[in-house]
């Protein structure tokens, strides 16, 4: 006899908590982002009230000017409606950024899977939307224990001048105390 295919509302609520995950991060963690995309797209729309579509549309350079203007869409609505804090602006179009790629990821997942028959179909899109939901954990989980092991050697020290030049790791000399 074959297991019941799990119930949807377990699959609502293993989304639901990874919806909820990801609008915490935004909200407490606005250190998420990217170097690169902070310098190419959030320094150019955040404050709102600082910049223009033509002037953001000025700035794309060969880079096409949509990324950015998206985010100035998302940061001018929250000024609009009385956001002006740099930081609050920044939140909301994280986590408007975040919940969206979120649903239309998970949205694509169910598609994909909504060709398979029950009771399959149904436990795909479960561990589809755990995964979704909580990938971003497993570098908290994996990386520092695979790190560690990988360096956990008996024979590591540290190279001095001489040896790192005479190995190539050391291509210009250092300069002088920087003060």
């Amino acid at each position: 006899m074959e297991d019941p295919p799990p119930s949807g509302r377990t699959f609502w609520i293993v989304a639901a908590a990874g919806a909820l995950l990801y609008l915490l991060t935004a909200i407490t963690n606005p250190g998420i982002i990217a170097a690169d995309d902070y310098g190419d797209v959030i320094s150019r729309v955040i404050p709102a009230q600082a910049h223009s579509v033509q002037e953001i549309g000025a700035k794309a350079g060969f880079r096409s000017p949509f990324t950015p203007l998206t985010h100035f869409a998302i940061v001018s609505a929250a000024h609009a409606v009385g956001v002006d804090h740099p930081l609050a602006q920044f939140r909301i179009d994280l986590a408007v950024a975040g919940l969206f790629s979120f649903f239309v990821t998970l949205w694509a997942g169910c598609m994909v899977f909504g060709t398979y028959t029950e009771p399959d179909r149904s436990r795909h899109r479960i561990v589809f939307a755990g995964l979704l939901s909580f990938y971003f954990l497993a570098s908290l989980l994996l990386t520092r224990p695979m790190v560690e092991a990988m360096s956990a050697t008996a024979d590591i020290r540290w190279l001095d001048t001489r040896e790192a030049t005479a190995m190539s790791l050391i291509t210009a000399p250092a300069r002088g105390p920087r003060g």
